[in-house]
C-alpha cells in the first residue's frame, strides 16, 4: 500500500546514488529513504551516507518529527530538561515536542539525550502527535496475537495497538508474530515508518 502512495515523481528526480550506502532498489527501505530525503525529513551525513542501520536517538527522532510537522521552532527557546542544550541542533525540537505534549522525559528533569529510541516509545510519540493533529486513532489491533505481548509496557499498549493497525509497526520476524517493543529503531526503519505515517495523515 505504501508503495502505491509513494510520490515517485519526487524520488525519480533524485540521483540514484545520492546516498552511497542506499543504492539497491530491492532493499526494503530504499523507497522510504529517498521519500524521506526528498522531503527533508531525514538527512545523510557529509560523506553522502544515509547509514540505514544506524541507531536512532530520542533527540534525533523529535528533530525528524519537527520536520514532518513543519514546525516553527523559533519560539521554543527554553526547556525544563537539564540534559538539553537549547541552542544545540536538537534543543528547540525537544522543547517543541515536550511543550506540545508529544514527548516526555525519562525523568522529571532529564530528557534522555543520547539514548536510543525503542519501538514502543516511537509509537507512543507518534500516537500523541496524531491525536493532536486530529487523526482518527480509534482503530486498534489485537496485540495479544504477538508472542511478546507481555513485554509491551502498559503505557504504550494503546499506541502500539494503533500503530500496528495503521501499518506503522508489525512483526519483526517473518516466521512468527513478535512486536519487539524494546528494540531500538534504526534510521531505515524510521524512514519506512514516516513514509507510512504520511499515507494516513
Amino acid at each position: 500500500m505504501c508503495g502505491e502512495l509513494l510520490d515517485t515523481e519526487i524520488i525519480n528526480k533524485l540521483p540514484k546514488n545520492e546516498f552511497y550506502d542506499v543504492i539497491n532498489p530491492e532493499d526494503w527501505y530504499y523507497n522510504a529513504v529517498y521519500y524521506c530525503a526528498s522531503r527533508g525529513y531525514i538527512q545523510g551525513n557529509e560523506k553522502g551516507q544515509f547509514m540505514p542501520d544506524g541507531k536512532l536517538t530520542r533527540e534525533q527522532f523529535v528533530v525528524i518529527l519537527g520536520r514532518v510537522a513543519g514546525a516553527d521552532l523559533s519560539q521554543y527557546t527554553e526547556t525544563k530538561f537539564t540534559d538539553v542544550k537549547i541552542n544545540s541542533w536538537y534543543g528547540s525540537s525537544v522543547a517543541w515536542a515536550n511543550k506540545n505534549g508529544y514527548v516526555n522525559g525519562i525523568s522529571k528533569c532529564k530528557f534522555g539525550v543520547g539514548k536510543n529510541i525503542d519501538r514502543e516509545s516511537l509509537a507512543t510519540i507518534l500516537y500523541r502527535y496524531a491525536q493532536k493533529q486530529g487523526i482518527d486513532v480509534s482503530s486498534k489491533a489485537d496485540l495479544t496475537v504477538y508472542s511478546d505481548y507481555a513485554k509491551i509496557s502498559s503505557w504504550s499498549k494503546d499506541a502500539c495497538a494503533w500503530a500496528v493497525n495503521a501499518g506503522l509497526l508489525g512483526s519483526t520476524n517473518t516466521n512468527y508474530l513478535i512486536l519487539s517493543p524494546k528494540m531500538t529503531v534504526t534510521r531505515a526503519q524510521a524512514a519506512k515508518i514516516f513514509m507510512s505515517f504520511d499515507s494516513i495523515k
